[in-house]
């Protein structure tokens, strides 16, 4: 008899349908010159169904991993969206190491969160909603992003904070819903899941551990676990066009977040592709 106790249940933020609108970030350089300590957070539009292309629809930027689940997923919109944020991923990624974006080698970590491989300081993170994802990269990391866009509604959100978020926390939801103010929820929910990615753990980090502080319209959030702050965490909620919400977790305190919007990349010279993840001189500087 098989008595291996069932996973315990993820939770799911409640995503809207429709392409939420983009926010007003200007494009991305095509060399980014990262100093020590910085962040950056770029925003892609993904494709929606029924809306025209936002991008590149064929695989051949993507490893043969990443073109398997694309060609695993039933839904177009999904295989879409994924093939669109993954391109995006590698080109942003390839601007960075100054190589082709076919020649960015990923690995996965313990936790199946991914990572550069044979690069050991340059950090990244891709998290994708409706119509849009968000990339981040460190310089080092850790790094976490989440990006939601909402449909939830005052009465959901408390439902699901009472199931899954600290008593401070459903609490602060709860008054929220009482006065007749913005919920709070999607920006403790993007913040919590930013810190959990940053932590390399995502949604298998128990969502009891750890609990998320705001204080009112600052954009910064603290990290409490066992019943202390972590103030190594610095936790940035980002601005959003209404109807989504995003937030940035990493370790240290950093500079303000760069922000852009990606546009694809021009055709990278061939040569490029001969040195996965090494140049000589790396764009950033120390």
């Amino acid at each position: 008899m098989n008595t291996t106790s069932p996973p315990p249940p993820v939770p799911a933020f409640p995503a809207a349908p429709g392409a939420p609108p983009a926010p007003d970030w200007p494009a991305g350089p095509l060399r980014p010159a990262t100093a020590e300590g910085a962040v950056d957070i770029w925003h892609v539009l993904l494709p929606t169904p029924g809306a025209p292309p936002t991008g590149p629809a064929e695989t051949g930027t993507l490893d043969r991993n990443e073109r398997a689940r694309a060609d695993a997923m039933a839904r177009p919109e999904d295989r879409a969206a994924f093939v669109v944020a993954h391109t995006a991923l590698r080109d942003i990624l390839g601007r960075y190491l100054g190589i082709a974006p076919t020649a960015v080698r990923l690995a996965l970590g313990r936790h199946g969160k991914p990572y550069l491989d044979g690069h050991s300081r340059l950090a990244f993170n891709l998290s994708h909603t409706t119509g849009a994802a968000l990339i981040a990269v460190a310089l080092p990391g850790p790094v976490g992003v989440d990006i939601e866009a909402d449909r939830g509604g005052d009465e959901r959100h408390l439902a699901l904070a009472e199931r899954w978020f600290s008593p401070r926390e459903s609490a602060a939801v709860r008054a929220a819903l009482r006065r007749g103010r913005p919920s709070p929820f999607p920006a403790y929910w993007t913040c919590r899941e930013s810190y959990a990615k940053a932590m390399g753990h995502g949604l298998a980090h128990p969502m009891d551990r750890y609990e998320i502080r705001l204080d009112g319209p600052a954009v910064e959030a603290a990290v409490w676990a066992d019943g202390r702050q972590r103030p190594e965490w610095s936790v940035r909620r980002l601005p959003m066009p209404r109807g989504l919400a995003a937030a940035v977790t990493v370790r240290g305190h950093r500079a303000l977040p760069r922000l852009w919007s990606w546009t694809a990349s021009p055709p990278a010279a061939p040569a490029a592709a001969r040195h996965p993840n090494r140049r000589a001189s790396p764009p950033w500087t120390t």
